[in-house]
């Protein structure tokens, strides 16, 4: 028999032939789509660790930016809280930003700073967040960023629950809450008009106890400074023997560290008590000058920042901006809410001091933040305090 060589297929064959090919494309497709999926979910996360990057840099680029002129105290300054988020340059401004429909916004008072100070502002905010967000637009108050066609929103999760604006701009900052930004990316599908909405919780717990811990250091600079201050005056004075100086039981009565605080540069120069004859009362510690509580507590920042920080307003604002307010000597306040207490002046030091004195030692001080939220008062002495609330200084 002969054989038969085949020139065609059959049409069982090629109709078999065809439902192959169309399983092969199917799962193609869906293979390619799944691989696009995944390849945005992977984008999704991408863009979720660079929205935290970005919000922890600016954070910290506009607290840095903004700390001297925040804590800046005119000479002239006769009220208390004249400073840092009660100062004019500062009461448009938040280092956490607020959503306006698809967009972030930072309020931030760009028109207090230098030109170069606000430009190195905003360039160090667009690198933040880049590539994700990108600056859209600028004024003098604020700062708009544009996040893509997938950012939804952002809020932030505190005590209180879900909050839109953690910070109100000018107002004191929290810094006893720990909010937990919360990010909303729209996530859409390849196939299909299919789409949900994906939360994500960020992690800005290491910039906020960087922030504590920064306030602590100024604390410990800010008394150690006054505890020189003091020791100091007081090896002056130990030096001196009456009549020339005050008698020996007497000298180490007298907290030399009010000549911190005068705005009397004669008065503030002499180590040595220029008594009076007649009253024996040390004439160049004359309270009203040194101790001015006519004035409110700004002009004691003001003295002592100049006189003894180097001028350096950064001391006058805690590690997130908030005023810092001093008590010199903190038994002459009754109440336990120093926030309630005047800086009255002290007794003149007059002989026998220690008869005389309202005040002995030994004398504390207190430095404390302006903030009462979350159940904690840092002025408050009758409640704990956290980290980087108060700082307490003997002498």
């Amino acid at each position: 028999m002969r054989n038969r060589s085949r020139h065609g297929f059959t049409l069982l064959e090629i109709s078999l032939v065809l439902v192959i090919m169309g399983i092969l494309s199917l799962n193609i497709s869906k293979w390619v789509a799944k691989t696009a999926d995944d390849t945005m979910v992977k984008d999704e996360y991408l863009k979720a660790f660079q929205f935290e990057t970005g919000i922890k840099n600016s954070f910290l680029a506009i607290l840095d930016t903004f700390e001297g002129v925040c804590g800046n105290i005119p000479s002239v300054a006769t009220a208390s809280f004249a400073w840092g988020y009660g100062s004019p340059s500062c009461q448009n401004t938040s280092p956490l930003p607020v959503v306006s429909g698809s967009d972030i916004v930072y309020n931030i008072n760009l028109g207090s700073l230098s030109a170069s100070d606000a430009t190195g502002l905003k360039n160090r905010i667009s690198s933040a967040y880049a590539p994700m967000c990108s600056i859209s637009s600028s004024t003098a108050t604020s700062l708009t960023l544009y996040c893509g066609g997938s950012f939804e929103n952002l809020q932030y999760d505190t005590e209180s629950g879900l909050v839109n604006e953690y910070h109100t701009p000018g107002g004191n900052f929290n810094i006893i809450d720990t909010p937990v930004p919360v990010l909303t990316l729209k996530r859409r599908y390849s196939e299909g008009a299919l789409q949900e909405s994906k939360v994500y919780r960020l992690n800005i717990v290491d910039v906020l106890q960087q922030r504590a811990a920064y306030t602590t250091t100024k604390f410990e600079n800010i008394g150690r400074t006054l505890k020189t201050i003091y020791n100091t005056k007081l090896a002056l004075e130990t030096a001196n023997k009456s009549p020339d100086g005050l008698n020996s039981i007497d000298d180490e009565l007298i907290p030399w560290f009010w000549e911190s605080f005068s705005d009397d540069s004669a008065i503030a120069s002499t180590a040595i008590c220029s008594k009076n004859s007649i009253t024996g009362v040390c004439d160049n510690l004359n309270t009203n000058n040194i101790w001015r509580s006519n004035a409110g507590d700004s002009l004691l920042w003001y003295n002592l920042v100049i006189g003894q920080l180097s001028g350096d307003f950064k001391y006058s604002v805690d590690g997130f901006g908030n005023a810092l307010r001093i008590i010199p000597i903190i038994a002459q306040c009754a109440a336990s809410n120093l926030s309630l207490c005047s800086p009255t002046p002290p007794s003149l030091p007059a002989e026998p001091y220690t008869t005389s004195a309202i005040q002995t030692p030994p004398y504390s001080t207190l430095i404390y933040s302006n903030v009462s939220s979350g159940g904690v008062d840092c002025a408050d002495t009758s409640l704990s305090a956290p980290a980087g609330c108060r700082y307490l200084v003997v002498y």
